[in-house]
């Protein structure tokens, strides 16, 4: 998956978290009533929660295409502060990775239509 084809899919529409894999527990619950929404300036917003926002940008490089999530303070959004190994990217799901020692953390973002 190129950086580009990553860029211009996750700002066309909004997202669902439906799996947050951290350190060994899946905290998505924790995301449940929230969509994500990635703004074409690198901004990262989640509805209806207003003033948690965080930053994204992609690697210029695709093997493997990274996307670079920073700027989270609150808890659980700081979670998602990590470089992620773009796993998947189509059109319906995005699939990112993250090693941290000795665990492997994951997310699956599912659009919202």
């Amino acid at each position: 998956v190129s950086p580009k084809k990553v860029e211009r899919i996750i700002t066309v529409d909004s997202w669902k978290i439906t799996s947050f894999v951290f350190n060994g527990t899946d905290i998505a619950s924790q995301f449940s009533d929230e969509t994500v929404g990635f703004g074409e300036s690198g901004t990262i917003s989640f509805f209806p929660t207003i003033g948690e926002t965080g930053s994204w940008t992609t690697s210029t490089n695709r093997k493997p295409t990274l996307l670079y999530i920073q700027g989270f303070v609150a808890d659980p959004y700081f979670n998602l502060n990590d470089d992620w190994t773009v796993v998947e990217c189509g059109k319906f799901t995005i699939k990112l990775e993250s090693q941290v020692g000795s665990n492997t953390n994951t997310i699956t973002l599912i659009k919202i239509e």
